[in-house]
C-alpha cells in the first residue's frame, strides 16, 4: 500500500533536513582537524582546552539536534546560529593555544 502524497512529502523533507544537518557537521571539520593537528604538533595540553573541545562538542550536538528536531522558526534559527558562533569561539581560542605555545 502506497503512503499518501503528503505523507510521501513531509518524509522526504526530513530526510531532506537531515541530510542538510549531516552536510552543516561536515562543513567545519576540516577546520576543527586543523586545530586539533596544530594542538597535538605543539604539545599544547591543558584543562582549559579540554573544557573548550567539550564546549565545542555539546554546541554542535545542540546545534544539530535544533536542527532536526524542531520547527524551524526565527528564534530556532538564532538559537542555531548561536550554537555555530560557540564552535567558532572555541575554535578560535584553541588555534590561538596553539599558535602560542609553537612560538
Amino acid at each position: 500500500m502506497e503512503l499518501p502524497l503528503q505523507t510521501r512529502l513531509r518524509l522526504n523533507f526530513g530526510r531532506r533536513r537531515a541530510m542538510r544537518a549531516h552536510a552543516n557537521c561536515l562543513e567545519n571539520l576540516p577546520i576543527y582537524t586543523a586545530v586539533v593537528i596544530a594542538l597535538l604538533v605543539t604539545g599544547a595540553s591543558s584543562r582549559w582546552l579540554d573544557m573548550l573541545a567539550i564546549v565545542l562538542l555539546i554546541a554542535r550536538i545542540a546545534q544539530s539536534t535544533l536542527h532536526i528536531g524542531l520547527e524551524q522558526t526565527e528564534m530556532i534559527t538564532g538559537a542555531r546560529f548561536g550554537c555555530y558562533a560557540i564552535q567558532i569561539v572555541c575554535m578560535i581560542i584553541m588555534g590561538a593555544w596553539a599558535a602560542v605555545v609553537a612560538i
